[in-house]
This record gives structure tokens, sequence and C-alpha cells, in this order.
């Protein structure tokens, strides 16, 4: 058998390298004096807002779409009192940390099912769990699994899907890591494509191919990685 085609790696390269280039080619002109200095330092916010639409277009859990509203919202505020229209300082913002952690904290009391930590079983069609300083151990038995999403942010997912099946030929899950990991482990008999960018971080594909790759099930990956890591294995 051989190891399936990590296209993940690849596109990570390319994005990760265009985005060296660009750094590079703006504070070279900068030295030069034909960008204004300290460019990149006052659009920094926008790696926020860049964070936080990823997460909103790609998570179906609706904390993940929540958080990265909040991301969304936090960069433009910065980039608005960078650019001088609003006044405001970032420790002048700790009563909307406490506001944001009294929140998670509701919401994982009243949603337990979301949020339940520690190894359990889930034999539910579709996984969607979000991961924030903790993690999740997940065994997956379902005879009809169709995919799912999955957010770890400071904390990680170990996700055990080998003694699923698939309800038909493909499933698809979308799995996001910002400073934290996503692990899944997959039947011998399924075929993985992992596609992603990954940002200081890392995804890995290391199952290996069936026989009959053809008509075996295939699994699709998309992620997303940053300060983290998303590993796929058998």
């Amino acid at each position: 058998m051989t190891r399936c085609e990590q296209h993940g790696g690849a596109r990570s390269s390319v994005i990760m390298g265009a985005l060296l280039i660009l750094v590079g080619t703006v504070l070279l002109m900068e030295r030069l004096d034909v960008l204004p200095t300290d460019l990149i330092r006052h659009f920094w916010p926008l790696f926020w807002m860049v964070f936080g639409g990823v997460l909103l277009a790609s998570n179906r859990s609706p904390f993940g779409k929540a958080f990265g509203l909040f991301l969304i919202m936090l960069g433009c505020g910065l980039e608005l009192e960078k650019l001088g229209y609003i006044k405001f300082r970032i420790r002048d913002l700790w009563p909307v940390q406490l506001i944001a952690v009294g929140g998670f904290m509701l919401w994982r009391a009243l949603s337990p099912t979301s949020f339940q930590s520690g190894s359990r079983n889930a034999d539910s069609t579709r996984i969607s769990e979000f991961a924030m300083f903790g993690g999740t151990e997940l065994k997956v038995t379902s005879n009809a699994f169709e995919g799912g999403d999955l957010t770890a942010i400071f904390g990680g997912h170990d996700i055990d899907l080998r003694e699923a099946h698939m309800a038909g030929p493909r499933a698809e899950i979308q799995a996001d890591a910002f400073c934290g990991g996503v692990s899944l482990k997959v039947p011998q008999t399924w075929r993985v494509t992992v596609d992603g960018p990954a940002i200081f971080g890392g995804i890995e594909s290391k199952t290996l191919t069936p026989p009959d790759s053809e008509n075996a099930p295939h699994l699709m990956v998309r992620s997303f990685a940053m300060f983290g890591g998303v590993e796929v294995k058998n």
C-alpha cells in the first residue's frame, strides 16, 4: 500500500510561501521609503479578521461561528482604533473578556452534549465538537457516518472513527486548529484526502491507501491550522 496524497501540505507551502514573499516585499519597500514605515504593524488586526472569517465560513458549530464573529469584530475595532476613528485600549476591554468567559461557561452548562469533555462514545451520523482550553476524546460507532466539524482553540480533539461506517461513498470533516490540535483515527479501508492551509502549524496524513482505493469509502478532511496541527492516521 502507498501513502495517500497530502494535498494540504503542498497547498499550505504555497500559501505560506506567498505570505512570506508578500510580507518581505512590504518590509523591503518600507526600507526603501516607497511605503510608509510600520505598515505591517499598522494593519496587524487584519489577522484576526481573516481568522474569524475562516471560522465563520467553515464551522457548523454555533459557538464556533459566534467565536469567528467575535474575532472579526475584535479585528475591526482594533483597525478602526489604529486608523483614529475610535479610541480605546486593549486593557479597557477586560470586562468584555469576563462576559465572554461567562457566556462560554453558560453555553457549556446549557449544551452539555456539545461541550462534554473526557472519553465517550457517539453513534450519531454527524459530529460537531468545539474545544477551548480543554479536550475531547470521542469514539464514533455510527453505521451511517456522514462527517462533521471539529474546532480546537487552545485545546484538542482525539476522534476515533475506526469502528464507524459511512452512510454513502463519501464523508467530509472540517477540522480547524488554532493553538491546539486535532487527531483523527480512521479505518484502514477508507481512502483519505487532506486539504487545507497551515500557517505556523501542520496538517499531516499518515494513512495508507487501501488496495482497491477507487471503490473504497472516501473521507475528505478540510483543515485550517494556525499555530496548531491536524493529523489523520489509520
